[in-house]
């Protein structure tokens, strides 16, 4: 009769709520800096795909915002990243077509200026560049960007 007492007790008392660890670096290894609970409202930056995925997090610890992260899932804030993050992925996202490269350049002879250039240009005028040194070729100016949207 007595331990039946004990476990009536024991289950009307309220489930500790469980901390999941924010730790100082992205691996379950780094220093724990503080605790939050599954519905702690974190601000999350990223995500890193390791196993486990990391996230990246702004918490409150002592008064003071910190970035930290954490490795669970199971923090409400962690999955409703997760579901906007696949919502997302789910969408349509047009990518601007890339620019048709430039039409060469007409082979006909230049017209006969009737006045010979100045030998300086004028005060806004544009200058090309420099030729390449001995040896060395022009290297063609590229758009960064255009590797990027080949690829998508």
């Amino acid at each position: 009769m007595h331990l039946a007492l004990v476990l009536l007790h024991l289950s009307l008392q309220p489930a500790a709520a469980q901390q999941y660890p924010v730790f100082e670096g992205c691996d379950p290894e780094s220093r724990v800096i503080g605790r939050v609970a599954k519905d702690a409202p974190l601000a999350i930056r990223s995500s890193i795909g390791n196993a486990p995925t990391c996230y990246s997090v702004t918490i409150d610890v002592d008064g003071k915002q910190e970035k930290g992260y954490v490795m669970s899932r199971e923090i409400d804030a962690v999955a409703a990243f997760e579901a906007a993050r696949a919502e997302y992925a789910l969408t349509f996202h047009p990518v601007a077509p890339a620019a048709p490269p430039a039409a060469p350049a007409a082979s006909a002879a230049p017209a006969a200026d009737p006045e010979p250039a100045s030998k300086t240009p004028a005060p806004n005028a544009q200058t090309a560049p420099a030729a390449p040194a001995a040896g060395k070729k022009a290297q063609p100016k590229t758009d960064p960007m255009q590797k990027l949207k080949v690829a998508m």
